[in-house]
């Protein structure tokens, strides 16, 4: 019936994509702090947890169910996460999308 908040402790939000069926990875920003990105679930009521170590510079975010995080950052360098703790340059770019 209602809208459900999610991520209201995040300041600012920049991009959202699809993690999973019941959770979406959100790049933006706690108070006073740098641009990363969060897992944020569906249900309202679990805060966001960090996506791993911060990336200076991140833009965009794009993310699949089953797919690793992909995230573009202001300097042209593609990220890939294939886990929740590390993100490793893997390609220079900007923009990245899964298709579909």
């Amino acid at each position: 019936e209602d809208f459900v908040p999610l991520a209201g402790e995040l300041e600012e939000v920049t991009e959202i994509s699809w993690r999973s069926a019941d959770q979406l990875a959100v790049l933006g920003r706690r108070e006073a702090g740098t641009d990363q990105v969060f897992l944020v679930g569906l249900d309202g009521g679990t805060p966001p947890s960090s996506a791993g170590n911060s990336v200076t510079g991140l833009v965009t975010i794009s993310g699949a169910p089953g797919q690793p995080l992909v995230a573009g950052t202001d300097d042209g360098n593609i990220w890939i996460s294939n886990d929740r703790l590390n993100w490793q340059n893997v390609v220079e770019g900007s923009s990245p999308t899964f298709p579909g």
